[in-house]
């Protein structure tokens, strides 16, 4: 005779119920219509409570459909106040916990509905995180050739889950035999508005001189929007796609004013936990001409010596190809900095 399929929830139930019982640290809840699931808490975020059962694997249940959460081992709850008790808990009454470990008598009650999360600790999505990082490279030969390069940037973040504010410079400087070789410095700032997790709003201002490209000033306004394919400690992957007002004032002839299309690309990989390859790309192409585009590229690897401490080998590439009577259209440097991030 078949199985009957309305048997199949309650027993599937008390399997997981008698699996997770051989397990000292095992949690038991009990939901709304009476099912028990048994296992380890692994977290409750976000309106949902992951068990850990040693034969069935993870468990994912609604928490506004738990009535009951007995659990052996103290859990971190986090209430509505920030604060985060550690305690066990016993079922006092149906959406009633009592902790274990309380300060008083009314502390030991605590409604399910007021606890925010579990084995967890959530972060106000408003509330702004800083962080940066600076570098600094100098390289000097002296006999047959005296040559001198000296490199520094830095880059400060402002963020929090809505919003992000970057602003960073970059400065490039050197000689051979008394004769400058280098001689550029960019400015830059952006501001970021999330509309969700992938996709935001991109604001950016950046300002750039180059002495050998006989550039006095280039400014760059722009707005666009940016995808943000991956985010996290091992891979980072953003694109950027807007419009940009650009302003070129030379030293030897006539300032250009145009709008142009904004294109960019930020790409970091890490790589056997402990070097990291990056790589970003910012094109302005103006929609007068399209044989009238600057390119900006930074590539290179990433070590890291101590806890915040980083050697970085990278070549920067500033490409112009319309570039002022008499300069080139290409400039590239090879650096090798320290740095240091926070």
């Amino acid at each position: 005779m078949p199985f009957p399929r309305v048997l199949l929830p309650a027993v599937v139930s008390g399997c997981l119920a008698v699996a997770g019982g051989d397990s000292a640290s095992a949690a038991t809840v009990v939901m709304v219509n009476g099912e028990r699931f048994s296992g380890e808490v692994v977290s409750m975020v976000d309106g949902r409570l992951l068990l850990e059962n040693a034969y069935a694997g993870e468990i994912t249940l609604p928490w506004s459909a738990v009535t009951a959460l007995i659990s052996d081992e103290p859990l971190q709850l986090q209430l509505p106040d920030e604060t985060v008790v550690s305690s066990a808990t016993e079922s006092a009454a149906p959406g009633i916990v009592e902790l274990a470990e309380a300060s008083s008598a009314e502390a030991k009650m605590l409604a399910l509905g007021d606890i925010l999360a579990i084995n967890t600790t959530l972060v106000d999505p408003y509330e702004y995180q800083w962080r940066g990082k600076s570098n600094v490279g100098l390289n000097a030969t002296t006999g047959n050739s005296d040559t001198t390069r000296f490199h520094v940037d830095a880059e400060g973040t402002l963020e929090n889950d809505v919003d992000r504010y970057i602003a960073g410079v970059d400065f490039n400087r050197g000689s051979d035999n008394d004769i400058t070789s280098v001689d550029n410095w960019t400015a830059y700032g952006s501001y970021d508005h999330f509309f969700s997790d992938r996709m935001f709003w991109n604001n950016s201002l950046s300002f750039k001189r180059n002495t050998l490209q006989e550039l006095d000033l280039r400014s760059a306004i722009g707005t666009g929007v940016s995808y943000q394919f991956f985010d996290d400690s091992m891979l980072r992957l953003s694109t950027t796609a807007g419009l940009s007002y650009v302003r070129e004032e030379f030293d030897v002839q006539s300032s250009e004013e145009f709008v142009a299309l904004q294109l960019g690309v930020d790409y970091e990989h890490r790589w056997f936990d402990w070097l990291r390859f990056f790589h970003s790309l910012q094109t302005l192409t103006s929609f007068e001409s399209v044989d009238d585009f600057v390119l900006r590229t930074r590539t290179g690897l990433r070590y890291p010596i101590s806890d915040n401490f980083v050697a970085s080998l990278q070549v920067n590439v500033d490409f112009d190809n319309t570039p002022s009577d008499g300069a080139e259209k290409e400039d590239v440097l090879y650096v090798f900095t320290l740095g240091y991030s926070w």
